[in-house]
Formats: C-alpha cells, structure tokens, sequence
C-alpha cells in the first residue's frame, strides 16, 4: 500500500486528485495540508475519509513531509511553494510529484 499526503486542497486537488487516487487499488489518501487555519477540513471534507489527517496553517506542509506513515508527496500548493514543499518532502525521504 502507498500512502500519499496532498499539499494543498484547492480545485486539482478536490476535483482531480483525491478522486483519482480513491480509484487506484495500493493508494491510499492518508494526509492534506492547507494554509488556511479554519477550512481545512471544510475544503477537503466532501471527499475526505474519516482517517485523512488534515494539517491546518501556514507552515502545516512542514509536519505533512516528515509524517512517517506517508511515502509520496504531491505538491499541490501555490507555485510559490513548490520548491520549498518539493524540497522538504526529498529531504524526508518521500517520493515527489509536482
């Protein structure tokens, strides 16, 4: 089983990517990580499983890269963040798609 932690929660990642990765047998959707302290689990809740951790706040993409229970991380933050986030998640040892 691979489990995955979603940086961001916006249009690609409600409309495309927590749907297609329920679809896929091995995958599993374990975290997301937004910025906004307050809608994090209003934003991702529609297509959220129960244990889907969600890391709220600005830096929350931090813990989401070192949680020991993911192996992949998809960069799915504002352009900005891209290298920060894609870095982190390489340092720690996760697999990256951006």
């Amino acid at each position: 089983m691979i489990h995955i932690g979603i940086v961001g929660c916006g249009m690609a990642t409600k409309s495309w990517y927590l749907p297609e990765f329920s679809k896929m047998p091995g995958v599993r959707l374990a975290a997301v990580s937004v910025r906004d302290l307050d809608g994090g689990e209003n934003r991702c809740g529609p297509l959220a499983t129960p244990d889907l951790r969600v890391y709220c706040g600005g830096e929350s993409w931090r813990e989401l890269v070192v949680d020991p229970d993911l192996d992949a991380v998809v960069v799915a933050a504002p352009n900005s963040l891209h290298l920060p986030v894609a870095l982190g998640a390489l340092a720690a040892g996760k697999h990256v798609l951006v």
